[in-house]
């Protein structure tokens, strides 16, 4: 992490970048809940519980072809989340950047992503945590 306290800025080339679109899918069942023996007993009863069962995902390595997996739902299903993850890999040009700090993976917004082009050079711009907040064309 020493390259982030150092350089809060980076150039850097993209070198590759990747997607993953994921749905979490819950499936319902009954579970018996014991009633309750105190002052005022209460009967015992059946309740609907759902948990995460199967997840649908699909994936790539270019910024073309972005789709959701289509799927249908099974009886007592239902859609929990859906989740999406853009990457960006760089490698930094600056070589007061030790060698073993140059690889550089960002987490970025849908529509950042899109906008960047393998092989150009970028700015990086780096939190306090290390992540970047900010890639600027150069």
């Amino acid at each position: 992490m020493a390259l982030f306290h150092r350089h809060p800025r980076v150039d850097a080339i993209l070198t590759a970048v990747s997607w993953r679109r994921e749905t979490t899918i819950q499936h319902s069942h009954m579970e018996w809940v014991p009633g309750d023996g105190g002052s005022h007993p209460t009967p015992g009863h059946w309740q609907q519980v759902w948990t995460d069962g199967r997840v649908v995902a699909s994936s790539g390595d270019s910024q073309e072809g972005l789709h959701w997996t289509e799927f249908s739902l099974w009886p007592q299903e239902r859609v929990h989340k859906q989740t999406e993850t853009y990457t960006a890999a760089f490698t930094a040009v600056d070589d007061a950047v030790p060698e073993d700090e140059r690889e550089i993976t960002a987490h970025l917004h849908q529509d950042v992503w899109q906008s960047l082009r393998v092989g150009s050079t970028y700015t990086l711009e780096f939190n306090i945590l290390g992540h970047v907040h900010s890639v600027v064309a150069t």
